[in-house]
Formats: structure tokens, sequence, C-alpha cells
């Protein structure tokens, strides 16, 4: 699994690899964290917007580290 760089994810384009009512491709909008005691914060989840319906959804960062449910940029 390769790690995503948190720092770049804002405005990112992903795509569902398992769309569910036509919501394949996605814009990262927001990147929620938790404080860490020492090294600064760790991401935890991010929200993401659907282009289609402008749903939006939250998504733990290891899920969208999976490469069988999400892929980086529009496909």
């Amino acid at each position: 699994m390769k790690k995503t760089q948190t720092k770049h994810l804002v405005d990112s384009k992903w795509t569902d690899l398992d769309p569910v009512e036509r919501e394949k491709h996605f814009i990262v909008t927001r990147v929620a964290s938790k404080s860490k005691s020492n090294n600064g914060t760790a991401v935890s989840a991010i929200e993401l917007r659907a282009v289609i319906s402008k749903r939006s959804k939250i998504v733990p960062l290891n899920e969208l580290n999976d490469p069988a449910q999400w892929s980086p940029g529009w496909k």
C-alpha cells in the first residue's frame, strides 16, 4: 500500500472503484486531523465531495490508501 501525502490532499481527485449511485469521481474538500503528542498532527479522515451529486462523505485515510477501493485521479 502506497502512503498518500497528506499535505497535498485538499482539492485532489479520486476515483471510487466500487461506485454507489453513479458517484464515482470525488474531490477532497477537507482533511480532518487529530493531535499527536510529539510529532505534530496525524490525519485521521478526509471529506470527499461527489462531482455529480455534490454529496459529501467522510472516509478514513487508511481506506483512501487501499488500492482496491480508491484510485488517485479520475479514471
